[in-house]
């Protein structure tokens, strides 16, 4: 297995760079490097750091043994390439990056190891603080594991969990994680270098030191899902050690009793209540203890629940959860991929993300087969996620639709008088002139609209898409404020006007 990236690590074994001082260390305010340390096995290689400088910059002190390219540079972001031929024995260097006209260096330390060292275990929070890119080597319980091909899984400690992004077998090849017989709870000791993707910190095809077999095993439970109104399931277990200890993750499931059936042999009795929300899940841990050690085994119960109805600014509180069904009614004011049905609703109280639409057979790919455009009103079901910190709503199922067109001021200005007929219209909030024109931002939800087209009166607001009138005051809504309306059209007097549901807003600057 080629090491590359293990500066810190090997510090720790050989003590290599030991004369750089602790104010070499210190980041100067006038250059930055993404790395300051650059790593190579014996069959040398590149690797790469970003400098941030805020004037022209030199590297120095480059011994021949190391091309770096390039080696000067003005103010700004430039990526330098550090590259180094074989050798057959370890070296150092230290090169010396300076901005011009300052006194401080940043030092660059450069290894190349040939021998093969053993990493000292890392914990998990030692990796999860520490630089993408070093090799760490891990040892901890599997706690759950989600690809049985590439080997992708969870390894924990008492200091925290990472996750595994694919997994070498005993010869160093790929897709054959099976082979390696690795289960939920055996103890694994395993290496690899560190990466962040998406925000999830990961090792990456890693190599397997070592596997302890676990001495707490889940056999199977009973019932994988069981009914929202509530019942018990049996989990059955294989446990080699001392004692059988049992916790759930979520307070509505209890245990009732641990019935021993000799030969190491358990049966473990939940109780789930009914289920008056959305369907859920719950993790079980099932621990036991030996020679100093503890041993988990872990499995999941689900139920089913409601569909719960919530507007777009509870959705986007919702926790994260593959389980739970949601009902969102909104209207659609921007679509982002037409093809996949990927687009934004609001209903007056925020907004949500929907990213993926199923058409009528379930199939993702065919949004334009359902005829959704800009000004429509849906009511959407679907499973609350995220995405880099991002809230949405994923392959959503349509479950009503109801077309609206979108309309200038000009244009309903022409129409005729119809309070079943709803369209989407947005303008800039002004306080229109005229005895015949109230402004009040207060309670009803009168003022003047405009856009490039003409101006019309406003008569009257409901707060949200569902919501209530005479409460206008809880939309925010200012004079200058951009806004979008459901709306209907009508007059009074010869005047023509429209009454209308928030929709949205842009707040004036």
């Amino acid at each position: 297995m080629k090491i590359k990236h293990i500066f810190f690590a090997l510090v720790a074994v050989i003590g290599l760079f030991s004369a750089c001082s602790e104010e070499e260390m210190t980041v100067l305010d006038s250059v930055q490097v993404t790395k300051s340390y650059i790593t190579f096995d014996a069959n040398g290689g590149s690797d790469k750091t970003v400098v941030t400088a805020k004037g022209a910059w030199t590297i120095s002190d480059v011994p021949e043994w190391i091309t770096v390219s390039p080696a000067s540079g003005q103010a700004g972001e430039t990526e330098v390439t550090f590259s180094a031929p074989a050798a057959t024995a370890s070296r150092t260097a230290t090169l010396s990056l300076q901005v011009d006209g300052q006194t401080e260096f940043q030092r660059i330390n450069v290894l190349q190891q040939t021998e093969k060292v053993e990493l000292p275990i890392s914990t998990c929070a030692t990796v999860l603080k520490g630089p993408d890119s070093d090799t760490y080597r891990v040892k901890g319980s599997v706690t759950k594991i989600v690809n049985t091909t590439y080997g992708n899984w969870y390894l924990a400690d008492e200091t925290g969990e990472v996750y595994i992004y694919g997994t070498l077998d005993a010869n160093g090849g790929e897709k054959n994680f099976t082979s390696l017989g690795i289960e939920v709870g055996d103890i694994v000791t395993c290496e690899g270098p560190k990466t962040t993707y998406n925000g999830v910190v990961e090792l990456v095809n890693v190599s397997v030191i070592a596997i302890e077999k676990s001495l707490m095993k889940v056999d199977s439970l009973s019932v994988e899902t069981l009914p929202k109104e509530g019942g018990e399931f049996i989990a059955y277990l294989t446990c080699k050690g001392s004692n059988v200890n049992v916790e759930a993750a979520e307070d509505w499931v209890s245990v009732k009793t641990i019935k021993s059936l000799g030969n190491n042999l358990y049966e473990v009795y939940f109780k789930v209540g009914a289920n008056d929300g959305g369907a859920r899940s719950s993790e079980l841990t099932f621990q036991t203890q030996a020679n100093g050690k503890t041993y988990t085994s872990t499995s999941t119960i689900a139920q089913e629940g409601s569909i719960v109805d919530v507007n777009c600014a509870t959705f986007n509180t919702l926790a994260d959860d593959p389980n739970a069904l949601y009902k969102v009614h909104g209207i659609v004011t921007k679509i982002a991929n037409d093809t996949y049905g990927n687009y934004y609703i609001n209903d007056g109280t925020g907004e949500v993300y929907v990213y993926g639409t199923l058409d009528a057979n379930g199939n993702t790919k065919n949004f334009s087969s359902l005829g959704i455009t800009v000004g429509d009103e849906v009511v959407l079901q679907s499973i609350k996620t995220s995405y880099n910190g991002t809230n949405q709503m994923k392959n959503a199922v349509v479950v009503s639709h109801t077309a609206h067109d979108v309309k200038t001021v000009a244009e309903l200005q022409g129409l005729e008088d119809d309070k079943n007929t709803y369209y989407l219209v947005t303008g800039t909030v002004f306080h229109l002139e005229g005895d015949a024109y109230k402004f009040d931002l207060e309670t009803y939800g009168n003022f003047g609209l405009k856009d490039e087209t003409g101006e019309i009166y406003v008569y009257g607001v409901a707060d949200a898409l569902d919501g209530v009138t005479k409460n206008f005051k809880a939309t925010g809504i200012q004079e200058g404020d951009k806004v979008t309306l459901l709306a209907y059209k009508t007059s009074y007097k010869g005047n023509n006007q429209i009454v209308g549901k928030f929709i949205k807003k842009e707040t004036a600057e």
